[in-house]
């Protein structure tokens, strides 16, 4: 599992998407943020082994991040 500390406002809409070192989109999820801050955990046992790019995404900001899954 992955867990992820977010400070954003309140009423955020927010994407988390990941995708393989191919480009494919592996996961997406959409969320608004209630409250501040807003600890969110993804689950990651569907994915094999290996390196991932981790994209969080709102109206005002965007980063992407590598994670590395390990079995």
């Amino acid at each position: 599992k992955l867990n992820i500390e977010l400070k954003l406002n309140p009423n955020t809409n927010v994407e988390f998407s990941i995708f393989d070192m191919n480009g494919r989109a592996v996961f997406d999820k959409k969320k608004k943020i209630n409250e501040y801050p807003q600890n969110e955990e993804i689950d990651l046992t569907e994915l094999n082994s290996g390196e991932y790019l981790l994209r969080i995404s709102t109206n005002q900001y965007n980063t992407t991040r590598k994670i590395i899954v390990q079995k």
